[in-house]
């Protein structure tokens, strides 16, 4: 029996509320990483600007302000007019408004210039190792590093279009974009120099008609986002579509008793994914690969019969700031009117499901599947640990790889030849063992063959 539900004619004809910038949910809030959510150093836009605690960063924000300034040969009226004249769009980018008696028009471009400048030159610092030495001079290590961190809060962000506004003013369009694309991948990929040339969304620029027709990012997060989860074979746009099989909480079909549908319900209960570790997996015989793209859904799995199996995994960086990022991409996967896929979401699960212990980390190191600078596999281990999920999940991103695990997890002959390998074949010297055990049998066999029916001759 199927369940209808009415719903109003004036709901149906609403229309979607664009993408806002959000505040983290409240149930988010409540949880032991909330601390994950808020800037360090510096605000960037409304939501914590003005906390005594941010206040070295803004000393930090006019020091590179007058920088920004000196190198670009314009004065300040050049860039804030600019900033003044789409000051009501950028007011609407964030959710609810930014309230006129709580930053009027002139308060809220310059804290606009403010902050999109800091962010340009941070940018701009990360391209050379010279404007490196000089941004270290004024902000530190340590503040230059937690900068980085605070500009992928979610609650601390500026619209995606100041930032390119203020990058072409500066730099002109090819050369702005150019370096937004460089400082938006090392920021994905940990500064690693994953992503090659085909993976940027922004090398597409040069067609006029292209650029107008596809939608920019929400913030800097989003065109994150969008980047780790980009299919590198094709060519990436800004606008990340969520895939075709968008379910995330498949309903399964009422028991029957009925001994037609029987065996199809049991079957299906058995392929029904179950969590285990990469050791556990490894013992039945399924080993682990870097997937050929850094894209965070290039999950694979490939079986080679009643050998082995292989399941590709793509390669990730793991540091300090890992969960901080991770957490804040869930979070924005999680809010209101972000339409997304919850890759980021299923990835992290995923990831859950297979890393039990430090041990399960330590075998996806050795294969370079997880690369890190942490002091060890168990802190490693924590930080996938302490990510929270709530839950969220496209159950249709890994859904085949999931089935495949479970289909050769469950056939009896994969398992015994996987105990087989695992016994005797991972170690040479069983390896000799049983050959020489095997061969004595033979020979045993036709000592007694010979014995009994001895030759004419």
């Amino acid at each position: 029996m199927e369940m209808m539900v009415e719903i109003p004619g004036e709901v149906c004809e609403m229309q979607r509320e664009p993408p806002k910038i959000r505040r983290i949910p409240v149930l988010l809030r409540q949880e032991e990483q909330s601390n994950d959510y808020d800037p360090k150093v510096v605000s960037f836009g409304p939501f914590h600007h003005g906390k005594p605690e941010l206040q070295l960063g803004e000393t930090f924000k006019k020091q590179a302000f007058q920088v920004f300034l000196s190198q670009s040969g314009k004065d300040k009226r050049y860039f804030y007019n600019r900033i003044l004249y789409e000051i009501d769009e950028i007011r609407d980018c964030y959710d609810g408004g930014v309230s006129i008696q709580e930053f009027g028009d002139a308060d809220l471009a310059e804290m606009m210039l403010l902050d999109g400048c800091f962010a340009v030159s941070h940018m701009e610092a990360m391209s050379s190792s010279e404007k490196l030495v000089d941004a270290l001079y004024y902000v530190g290590m340590m503040g230059f590093s937690l900068a980085h961190r605070d500009m992928f809060l979610l609650e601390n962000q500026i619209p995606f279009r100041v930032i390119t506004q203020l990058l072409t003013l500066r730099f002109g369009r090819k050369k702005g974009w150019d370096l937004l694309d460089r400082f938006l991948k090392y920021s994905a990929f940990n500064g690693t120099g994953a992503g090659s040339s085909s993976n940027s969304f922004i090398h597409h620029r040069t067609k006029e008609e292209q650029r107008l027709t596809q939608p920019q990012p929400l913030h800097l997060l989003d065109a994150v986002r969008r980047i780790l989860v980009s299919e590198i074979r094709q060519e990436t746009s800004f606008r990340q579509l969520p895939s075709n099989n968008y379910t995330m909480f498949p309903w399964p079909k009422p028991w029957t008793t009925d001994m037609r549908e029987h065996k199809e319900q049991e079957n299906t209960l058995n392929s029904v994914y179950t969590s285990r570790s990469v050791t556990q997996l490894k013992a039945n015989g399924i080993y682990f690969k870097p997937s050929p793209t850094y894209c965070l859904k290039d999950v694979a799995f490939e079986s080679y019969g009643i050998l082995y199996a292989v399941l590709r995994l793509p390669v990730r960086f793991v540091s300090s700031k890992t969960k901080v990022l991770l957490a804040n991409l869930i979070a924005f996967e999680i809010c209101p009117s972000n339409v997304t896929d919850y890759a980021i979401s299923s990835y992290v699960n995923l990831m859950k499901s297979l890393i039990h212990s430090p041990k399960d980390v330590k075998e996806l190191r050795e294969k370079r599947i997880l690369i890190s600078n942490l002091g060890s596999d168990g802190e490693v281990f924590r930080v996938f640990d302490e990510i929270h999920t709530y839950g969220m999940e496209n159950a249709g991103i890994f859904q085949d790889v999931k089935r495949k695990i479970e289909e050769h997890h469950n056939s009896k002959a994969n398992t015994w030849m996987a105990e087989l390998i695992h016994t005797y074949f991972l170690s040479p010297w069983n390896a000799i063992a049983l050959f020489v055990g095997i061969f004595l049998i033979v020979l045993a066999y036709l000592q007694t063959y010979y014995t009994i029916n001895p030759s004419d001759d």
